[in-house]
């Protein structure tokens, strides 16, 4: 089923699959400013609903899909859930007490970051459209939002070559009261 909002006026739950279903869907994308999806990238292209498709029928549309693991690579097709993505981008490791065992943080950051960038790059499409009239493709993950968060962390084990520890109440790079 596909589900989709036209400028907050009305909902629509529709079987893509169907000739009734995919005409209401293709009138409602026609005035639609916004496409948002976590469908795979491989059953968006077999429903025809990919950026490419939509962007030949719809210039102005902005296509704006999110998922777990970004939109390239062996993962682009997994599923994710925030502890997941927690894990794999690595907060979980530098979180926790420094003589116990590794722990996720006490909040959702992974959805909630990933929520976050989601929006500001659909609000970024939207300004970039009123200035050339022309939509685009917007991408977000988890895991993208996951090492965005730890951009701090991360170039400084680059550049120093070490791995940050667990610390406990501090930070992995302030190890004093902060």
């Amino acid at each position: 089923q596909f589900i989709a909002m036209n400028r907050g006026k009305r909902s629509v739950c529709a079987d893509i699959h169907t000739d009734l279903g995919r005409s209401a869907v293709e009138r409602l994308l026609g005035e639609c400013d916004v496409f948002l999806t976590n469908f795979r990238a491989s059953a968006l292209r077999r429903m025809g609903l990919d950026f490419e498709a939509l962007h030949a029928r719809h210039p102005r549309l902005i296509h704006a899909s999110v998922n777990g693991f970004g939109p390239r690579g062996p993962d682009a097709e997994k599923a994710m859930l925030d502890g997941a993505a927690q894990a794999r981008g690595g907060v979980i490791a530098i979180t926790g007490p420094a003589d116990g065992p590794a722990m996720p943080p006490g909040a959702a950051i992974a959805d909630t970051a990933g929520a976050m960038q989601f929006a500001l790059a659909v609000m970024t499409a939207l300004f970039a459209r009123e200035r050339t009239g022309i939509g685009q493709q917007v991408r977000s993950s988890s895991l993208g939002a996951q090492l965005f968060l730890q951009m701090w962390e991360l170039q400084h084990s680059i550049i120093t070559g070490q791995s940050l520890k667990r610390a406990g109440a501090h930070h992995a790079n302030i190890l004093s009261p902060y």
